[in-house]
């Protein structure tokens, strides 16, 4: 499963996925960057999620769409 997380920058993207991974109990979650994108991966109820980080701003946006796209859920 994954979850788009989109906002301007400083909106707690980032926060957000540390909190949907400490649901269970665990730590921050694993972390890969490329450029602005940062994708954050973690286990749920047993099942495994990845969030899609968009980094905030207009340079990115023409990204949205096709992060929108990939995604099962958007947290805007």
């Amino acid at each position: 499963r994954s979850v788009a997380l989109l906002g301007p920058a400083g909106s707690g993207k980032s926060t957000l996925a540390d909190q949907l991974a400490g649901l269970e109990g665990a730590g921050p979650p694993a972390r890969e960057t490329a450029d602005h994108l940062t994708l954050s991966s973690f286990a749920f109820m047993g099942e495994a999620w990845v969030t899609l980080e968009l980094a905030g701003g207009p340079d990115w946006a023409g990204m949205a769409g096709p992060l929108l796209m990939a995604a099962d859920a958007a947290v805007v």
